[in-house]
């Protein structure tokens, strides 16, 4: 196996030593063979094919039935037992804790270093995210991954980029070798991808850039690139006053529309209605999906439900035409009654622009 896989495999080791074993009582003086316990422990941790250092970490307990003491001859025991193993050099990196406890014992493990750090993903694309493209367009995306945040990293194992737009297609995928453990940084990788937008693309083209180590860490970007204009917009009960006799009730919907070339809007949400209570009696709320269709010309939007919960109790959603003007910019809101001439029940729409198709 290669320097880099094994070092980075490595299981710690954990011991227990009662701390009269190590140190003479109420001193910080080490028992004779004690010292070579020590270091003989670490030394077996660690894996003989690596240049990586040893992590170890220990934490020293103290029984003393007065506090004070207790905590100050763990301290003084943890301070000899840290010099002991500091003193190993650099290749041995430490942790140490002291605390009073049941016991009087050094919990002690020690393994080759590990890789904890992410790697680096960095990414840049032609055209850039966010751009509006179109059937037969090219994207080209360039992914630089760094795995050196310090010496003893693991490497990049595989850098992917996969068009999710189109359930998880890979476009590109690069695998490496190990790297040679912590006898050189890890080496920056490079993949320049080319990506094709398909015919009849979905609104927003959305490729993810993935990176992964040795160490089974990863990092990953995502760029999105819409195909027509795609609008956020919320339906709010802004005003119920038809049962007074009733609890409150929080009546939102928040859904996610498409213009395609010809104006024609299509989209989908999520009703969200609380449940209220009136005479005694609760309704549950309810939570379901909604369809939204309509129309976009200059600027002005023309939306309505193409499908609800018929089910779910009123007031829940407008029902009939939206109108909601946005004009050159890219927000927009009103308010709509909720039966014609009844004033008390009040919903605020609001549009505002995702992706407005702009180059």
């Amino acid at each position: 196996m290669a320097l880099g896989s094994a070092a980075y495999a490595q299981q710690a080791q954990t011991t227990s030593i009662a701390t009269d074993e190590l140190i003479q009582p109420d001193t910080q003086n080490f028992k004779s063979g004690a010292v070579d316990r020590l270091v003989n422990f670490v030394k077996q941790a660690h894996t003989p094919s690596s240049q990586c250092p040893t992590d170890v970490d220990f934490t020293v307990f103290d029984s003393s039935s007065d506090p004070l003491w207790s905590q100050m001859q763990a301290d003084t025991r943890r301070a000899a037992i840290e010099g002991v193993l500091r003193g190993l050099g650099p290749s041995v990196r430490v942790t140490a804790k002291s605390t009073k406890g049941i016991i009087s014992a050094v919990i002690i493990s020690a393994q080759t270093a590990t890789d904890k750090e992410r790697p680096k993903l960095d990414t840049n694309s032609v055209p850039r995210k966010g751009a509006k493209i179109k059937a037969g367009d090219k994207i080209t995306v360039t992914m630089v991954a760094r795995d050196n945040a310090n010496a003893w990293q693991s490497g990049i194992k595989t850098i992917q980029l996969v068009a999710d737009s189109e359930g998880g297609r890979f476009i590109e995928v690069r695998n490496y070798l190990p790297s040679p453990g912590c006898l050189a940084p890890p080496m920056e990788r490079r993949v320049v991808a080319t990506y094709t937008v398909p015919q009849n693309p979905p609104p927003i083209v959305r490729l993810t850039a993935l990176t992964e180590d040795f160490g089974g860490l990863m990092d990953t970007d995502v760029g999105e690139f819409p195909t027509v204009e795609v609008w956020k917009g919320s339906v709010k009960l802004e005003r119920d006053g038809r049962n007074p006799q009733c609890s409150a009730i929080k009546s939102e919907t928040e859904f996610t529309i498409a213009v395609a070339g010809d104006g024609a809007v299509t989209g989908s949400g999520t009703l969200d209605h609380s449940s209220y209570t009136c005479e005694g009696q609760t309704t549950p709320g309810t939570r379901a999906p909604v369809a939204i269709g309509g129309k976009k010309e200059g600027g002005a939007f023309t939306l309505f439900l193409s499908d609800w919960p018929k089910t779910a109790p009123l007031p829940r959603i407008p029902i009939g035409q939206w109108s909601v003007q946005v004009g050159q910019g890219s927000t927009g809101e009103e308010t709509f009654a909720m039966f014609s001439g009844n004033p008390d029940v009040v919903f605020r729409v609001k549009l505002e622009c995702q992706y407005c198709g702009r180059p």
